[in-house]
């Protein structure tokens, strides 16, 4: 019976040790192999944003990203008529080369609130401007407004 609780323990502690390696390898090493193959850059971890350029921040997101994958924490300040506000928002999505395409929902609504944002990096990989798009239930339509993004560095 000895032998049969070593080989049940073996067998236990090698199922252990290959969910892990292959945890690592999924969620680690293959998005970074990705992200080189790719051509993708490296996004800044906090950044501030904008409605119109060079505007006063109205909100700040934070990225990780694993390879190509992106994930965003976003909380908007202040809201487009001008008064304080509190909005929390998730995006998820991918980069490719300087282009990074998300699709967000807005937590805390009680409904759904979801869109994509489209936004490009530049040169100096320090700022994105693109556009945030969403469905308005109190417009019947979808609305597209600019948006700008800089680095907090």
């Amino acid at each position: 019976t000895l032998g049969v609780i070593l080989d049940l323990l073996n067998i236990i502690v090698s199922a252990i040790v290959g969910a892990l390696v292959l945890w690592v390898a999924k969620d680690f090493l293959i998005p970074e192999i990705t992200m080189i193959f790719s051509n993708s850059v490296k996004l800044h971890k906090t950044w501030e944003y904008t409605d119109i350029e060079n505007g006063n921040v109205v909100g700040r997101i934070s990225i990780k990203q694993r390879g190509t994958y992106v994930s965003v924490k976003a909380t908007r300040l202040i809201s487009r008529n001008g008064s304080s506000e509190q909005r929390e928002f998730k995006y998820s999505g991918k980069i490719s080369g300087r282009n990074l395409v998300l699709a967000f929902e807005q937590d805390n609504t009680g409904g759904s609130v979801s869109g994509s944002i489209v936004v490009r990096l530049n040169s100096n990989l320090d700022q994105m401007v693109g556009t945030t798009n969403y469905f308005s239930d109190s417009a019947g339509k979808v609305i597209t407004k600019d948006i700008f993004y800089r680095a907090v560095l």
